[in-house]
């Protein structure tokens, strides 16, 4: 196939040089935090550092996503705690759980924090929770390498980079939500660019882009045993449907 992904609609056209920050941002006071049946929320408990410790836990427990400082801030509703504040506590407890040896971490991912399973653990989670890693052919991963160090890039870009035509993989990508549409070039045609998105981020377990190896560090692979290209790629399996 040579045609290039799926169009994406103008809405969902992001800057491209960093995966967008999705937590709402807190400006001036912070709104109202109502629970369930619409009651505010006891915020004077957390003058308490024990109970500011233990709710920010809980948080971070049931949260299906990386939470970052701010956006814990906004959920806590507390005008007098400052995300410092916050952070602090994160990252005791991550400390704690590190030293502690046990099967959680909490680890910084995508901007945020998340509890997660130990890795030596992961062949017993699997096996519990029958989840397969994600999977990603050679192909997939180098288009992915491209994109995430010259993003945004256009398709015709990869292409000339890897020597062959990428569209499959590319839609491949944007189907695991990996990559986005980042707009449109300002060249004939206006080529559409590619991105990386926050769940790259969090499948390769990096807090940011600036995690990834250095070009250098990929000239210095020449001789010895390689590493994955990322620092997340041992949790991946290959994927042999993607040959291009």
């Amino acid at each position: 196939m040579t045609g290039e992904p799926p169009e994406h609609s103008d809405e969902e056209a992001r800057p491209a040089e960093e995966p967008p920050d999705e937590e709402p941002r807190i400006a001036g006071k912070l709104i109202d935090v109502l629970g369930p049946e619409g009651e505010t929320l006891p915020i004077e408990q957390l003058a308490d550092p024990a109970r500011l410790r233990a709710v920010i836990q809980s948080l971070v427990l049931v949260s299906e996503r990386p939470l970052t400082p701010m956006r814990l801030l906004q959920l806590l509703g507390d005008e007098g705690l400052g995300a410092a504040a916050v952070r602090d506590v994160l990252d005791e407890w991550a400390a704690e759980l590190e030293a502690a040896g046990g099967g959680l971490r909490l680890v910084q991912v995508a901007g945020g924090y998340r509890l997660r399973t130990d890795p030596d653990s992961a062949p017993w989670v699997r096996a519990m929770t029958q989840r397969r890693p994600v999977r990603l052919s050679r192909a997939a991963l180098e288009t992915a390498a491209i994109v995430a160090y010259r993003q945004p890039v256009t398709r015709a870009e990869v292409d000339e980079i890897r020597g062959v035509e990428s569209s499959v993989v590319l839609r491949s990508l944007l189907e695991k939500e990996l990559l986005r549409i980042a707009g449109r070039k300002e060249e004939p045609g206006r080529p559409m660019l590619y991105a990386t998105t926050r769940r790259f981020l969090e499948v390769f377990g990096l807090r940011s882009l600036a995690d990834l190896p250095s070009i250098q560090e990929f000239k210095s692979l020449a001789v010895g045993e390689q590493p994955g290209l990322f620092p997340g790629e041992s949790a991946l399996q290959e994927d042999p449907g993607e040959t291009e």
